[in-house]
């Protein structure tokens, strides 16, 4: 049997995150270095994943989510929310609109449409 470090461990730095696309019924995994779609590692699961070319790791994200939490409670924020986006691969802050002024324009406020599916 072949030594191999957990997947865990290995795959760690790149990985951006995954999510699932009911539509076409497959994972997308979000990595920072395409080339690990050839490891042998993903065969058995290969018709079920897609891997997608981000900017950011998980551990990246994590750190600018936490500096963005920091840095709104250092500036008074209350009543917003920050949370990470796999999809768009970003920290995403939604202001209270009572708290919002122009100084918040340093930050890229994304949202994205979403068009619930009955099953």
């Amino acid at each position: 049997m072949e030594n191999r470090r957990p997947a865990k461990n290995k795959y760690l730095p790149l990985f951006g995150g995954i999510y699932l696309d009911i539509r076409n019924n497959i994972l997308i995994v979000n990595v920072k270095d395409l080339s690990i779609a050839n490891d042998s590692d993903f065969d058995p699961f290969r018709h079920i994943l897609s891997f997608r070319l981000v900017n950011n790791s998980l551990n990246e994200l994590n750190t600018q989510l936490q500096s963005s939490i920091d840095l709104k409670l250092q500036q008074g924020w209350v009543n917003f929310c920050v949370y990470i986006d796999i999809e768009v691969n970003d920290v995403v802050l939604i202001p209270n609109i009572e708290h919002y002024d122009s100084w918040c324009s340093i930050f890229v406020i994304k949202t994205t449409s979403f068009t619930s599916i009955s099953i």
